[in-house]
């Protein structure tokens, strides 16, 4: 797979799948997420905040 390093919603998406597939669960926030709402920014950054880790993810994590 092939991911644009110049595209922060490829980049969110494909470390939000890394992150999931790893047992985390995450949420986006910040500047990609205030332009769904309508309010365009014009940072080119990512954010992700872990919301969740199972009991298998922390084992792996420590």
């Amino acid at each position: 797979m092939t991911i644009d390093l110049d595209d922060p919603v490829a980049l969110m998406l494909a470390a939000s799948s890394a992150c999931e597939r790893a047992g985390l669960e995450v949420a986006a926030y910040g500047g990609l997420t205030a332009g769904v709402y309508g309010e365009p920014r014009e940072t080119r950054d990512a954010d992700l905040a872990v919301t969740s880790v199972s009991a298998e993810a922390d084992e792996v994590l420590r």
